[in-house]
């Protein structure tokens, strides 16, 4: 049987990756590290039928999982690590209030972890139009968003990128579960999951996922430090001045939950970096 890589794979990824960030809520993690070696795990059946050296087209699904998992993770710190924004499956600029939270994560991390460089969505859109060349009729042949974020990364050459994606999502109640028991229910008004991923061979060394309930930000509202002067213009954006309601505004609670995506990777960074320490003193 074989597999034709398609723009299809993309909507596969994005399926897959939905459902591992539903485990990570459902599982009460909030983030993952990998730091797991391809070649070691491929010579676990070395009789399987070998990586192919190059190309994607017209291989087997055996043959594409051993593609998928011949990756390692290389990431040395410091290093020049990106960030990018995607929302409705394209690359944007960053926020300004979403900025200081992931301008945060590199103030905390000090000089040892390196230095974060947005990822440009003009540079993005330069490199893959050489890359992906749009038809005779002016249709693009499909360089999906992951794949644009990679090459603009590499353009800028960045060792890897933050890719992350916050969002809001107004009436929505669910339950929190804890080893498939119920807790409580909680009404959220955002989420988001973002991704450090390795530029060269997209090894994907952290995941993170965050979401934010309507008690937190009315916790948020009334906290002395929100009220500060600092603070004061996310609480602007969070309850918005239109009526005495203090609607929140898209605005604000994707800053919030970008704020919580920060300090989660900041988290995973720390950990990530620990692992591969202890791995590479072996």
């Amino acid at each position: 049987m074989l597999l034709s890589f398609t723009n299809n794979w993309e909507n596969h990824m994005k399926i897959l990756f939905a459902l591992f960030i539903s485990m990570l809520f459902l599982f009460g993690c909030d983030h993952t590290i990998q730091t797991t070696s391809g070649k070691a795990y491929l010579s676990k059946n070395p009789s399987l039928a070998p990586v192919p050296a190059s190309g994607g087209r017209g291989l087997s699904v055996e043959q594409a999982i051993r593609k998928a998992a011949a990756v390692e993770p290389t990431l040395r710190f410091p290093a020049r690590i990106g960030l990018a924004r995607v929302q409705g499956g394209e690359i944007t600029d960053i926020p300004g209030l979403e900025a200081e939270a992931w301008q945060s994560l590199q103030g905390n991390l000090g000089p040892s972890f390196g230095q974060l460089v947005p990822v440009s969505p003009l540079v993005a859109d330069l490199v893959a139009g050489s890359a992906y060349p749009v038809t005779l009729t002016g249709r693009d042949r499909g360089c999906d968003t992951t794949s644009k974020i990679r090459l603009a990364a590499s353009r800028q050459h960045l060792d890897a990128v933050i890719v992350y994606q916050p969002s809001r999502d107004e009436h929505h109640s669910s339950y929190s579960y804890r080893l498939n028991k119920k807790v409580a229910k909680t009404e959220s008004v955002g989420y988001g999951s973002a991704i450090l991923i390795d530029v060269l061979q997209a090894y994907p060394y952290a995941t993170v996922a965050a979401q934010v309930t309507r008690g937190e930000i009315q916790s948020l509202q009334s906290s002395k430090v929100v009220h500060g002067s600092k603070n004061r213009g996310l609480t602007n954006l969070l309850i918005g001045k239109q009526s005495s309601r203090q609607k929140l505004t898209p605005e604000g609670v994707r800053a919030e939950v970008s704020n919580k995506l920060a300090a989660e990777m900041e988290k995973a960074i720390q950990n990530l970096r620990l692992q591969l320490a202890e791995k590479r003193a072996k």
